[in-house]
């Protein structure tokens, strides 16, 4: 049984966020760009809830990789990087800029509660008055951005580098959809 212990409910809004992804890399593929690659939806089985995916080749892009490569490599899997969030953002532009808070990533509560509970036993008051303060100027700070058309989980297992061809393969598009501009940029770039 395909997706065991799951819900008929479940397992349509897994079909749903895979049509998405599949309608997502058919898209890329359209687009043509060469410096990346994107597995090919083979067959979406509404039935029996499955899909296949054309194997695509690579090792995961981990921190570890990307130093040990040649600074001519590196700048290649960046500049792929880069092409694939242009076209990501080609392929649903979002025109709209929006505010956005820097509290709305930082968990402001958990940061006051630890210099309130932990910082107070070690540090001298004037430390403590300094992060006080730092956190206000922090919780207030807020820049223009917008939305994109991301692929929400761009972390080091979904970026493989295949030593072949020299080039990423891009996969694991379930998350897709829209999120801030930075976002995709924050998780996928290969640093400790």
């Amino acid at each position: 049984e395909p997706l065991p212990g799951r819900s008929i409910a479940q397992k349509r809004e897994w079909l749903a966020r895979q049509k998405n992804a599949a309608d997502t890399i058919q898209k890329l593929l359209e687009i043509g760009n060469n410096a990346y690659g994107v597995p090919r939806v083979k067959l979406i089985d509404d039935a029996h809830f499955r899909v296949i995916e054309e194997c695509v080749d690579g090792v995961p892009l981990s921190s570890l990789l990307f130093r040990r490569m040649d600074s001519a490599t590196r700048n290649r899997v960046i500049d792929a990087l880069a092409a694939f969030y242009v076209d990501m953002h080609t392929i649903n532009m979002i025109p709209n800029p929006i505010e956005y808070k820097m509290n709305y990533e930082l968990d402001i509560g958990s940061l006051t509660s630890f210099v309130d509970m932990e910082m107070r036993k070690t540090f001298p008051a004037g430390d403590i008055k300094f992060m006080e303060k730092t956190i206000d100027r922090v919780s207030d700070k807020s820049y223009e951005t917008r939305l994109v058309w991301s692929h929400g989980d761009l972390f080091e297992d979904n970026v493989l580098y295949d030593f072949k061809t020299k080039k990423i393969n891009i996969i694991d598009f379930t998350e897709v959809g829209t999120a801030f501009l930075h976002y995709d940029m924050m998780t996928a770039y290969p640093y400790d």
